[in-house]
């Protein structure tokens, strides 16, 4: 069973719908159950550093059963640890984690799980697993759509993790703006960060109110005479229009997101684009308007001091590291073991062995100790 296009869309747009307003992620999880006919689905988390907690949501599931996993079972959730372990935007069968047979003789499954027309197949991916940050997004499949149903949910979850991890990053910076601006009233800069939306020959339709501060300052934005968005400076307006191409041309509509360098004011601006099909959406487009009947792209910049940039950043710059080798460059200054890394993220011993060799090389070191030693004096 593979999704239709201008059903993937509609579900991208209603992601980044909800990005503006979270009370829209019910919508969303109503209409991605609806992809997979009798598909559980369930979003959950919080980012502390916005405040932003969307604690449970779910669609599908019976409102007494879920009274029962809050008041009792949620203790007894043998996925749940597990899931949360797994490798961050990689999707994960729940079967996977723990076996039929294993699950089989648990409470959770005899007393929850069977109950709801046994629903012990599926799976999820987690979005974001960070200090104050956690989200994840799943499905239980009943056990007899198992063979009609899993392979494309785990699919489509592999589609959209992307699109979700870029709209949860979308309300942290709209989120975070408005916090931010009311710890700095008073203050003689506005906060850098703000949130339009352009058509695809870039005609602003709409700018939040730090959007047309930025517009009106015309340092690093501005709205030229034809009324489009560009940059001050044109490096940062080739890169942009380079991305929004790119945007454009993918058949999936993924999202991407860039960093322009000023070194001049030694600052850095990430700039995140997602494409939005407003005719898609259920509701009117909230907080920002889309007036306009063709798509339009949600642009959000942010930018930050390159001093407050963390050691995982100047990590990666500086000796070209992927995501993954950073992370397990932190963890072995940490002091863990490859074999413990390995547990903690849920993948070979071999997988992190070769992430740390790579690492090694262009680091340029031979030792653990050596790691821990560059670590923690960018830490410093």
């Amino acid at each position: 069973m593979a999704i239709e296009l201008r059903e993937f869309s509609e579900l991208t747009s209603l992601i980044y719908g909800a990005a503006l307003d979270e009370t829209k992620w019910d919508i969303f999880l109503d209409r991605l159950a609806y992809t997979h006919d009798g598909v559980r689905t369930s979003l959950f988390g919080c980012d502390l550093e916005t405040n932003t907690d969307l604690g449970a949501r779910v669609s599908g599931y019976d409102p007494d059963f879920m009274r029962s996993y809050h008041d009792y079972y949620f203790a007894k959730n043998i996925w749940a640890d597990a899931m949360l372990a797994s490798e961050v935007g990689v999707p994960t069968l729940g079967r996977s984690v723990c076996s039929h047979e294993e699950l089989y003789k648990t409470e959770w499954y005899n007393d929850w799980v069977r109950p709801q027309e046994d629903i012990l197949g599926g799976g999820g991916v987690v979005l974001f697993k960070e200090n104050r940050r956690i989200f994840s997004i799943g499905g239980n499949i009943r056990s007899r759509d198992l063979e009609r149903f899993e392979q494309s949910w785990m699919e489509l979850m592999a589609l959209l993790a992307p699109h979700l991890q870029q709209a949860f990053e979308m309300m942290r910076t709209i989120t975070g703006r408005a916090l931010e601006q009311q710890a700095h009233v008073g203050a003689p800069d506005p906060v850098t960060s703000g949130c339009f939306a352009v058509t695809g020959d870039r005609h602003i339709v709409h700018a939040d109110r730090n959007g047309e501060m930025l517009l009106e300052k015309g340092v690093f934005l501005r709205r030229d005479m034809m009324g489009r968005l560009v940059f001050a400076q044109w490096p940062h307006e080739r890169s942009f229009q380079a991305k929004l191409a790119e945007v454009t041309a993918s058949e999936l509509l993924n999202p991407v997101s860039f960093e322009l360098a000023d070194t001049g004011n030694e600052e850095i601006h990430t700039c995140r684009v997602a494409h939005v099909v407003p005719d898609l959406l259920p509701y009117p487009g909230p907080g920002l308007l889309f007036g306009a009947d063709e798509p339009v792209f949600l642009v959000t910049v942010s930018t930050r001091r390159a001093s407050d940039r963390s050691p995982l950043d100047v990590l990666g710059e500086r000796y070209g590291l992927t995501a993954h080798e950073m992370k397990t460059v932190i963890r072995l200054a940490d002091g863990l073991s490859p074999r413990e890394i390995a547990d903690e993220r849920s993948v070979s011993i071999h997988t992190v062995r070769n992430q740390k060799k790579s690492a090694m090389t262009k680091m340029g070191v031979r030792s653990q100790i050596e790691i821990g030693r560059l670590v923690e004096a960018l830490r410093r």
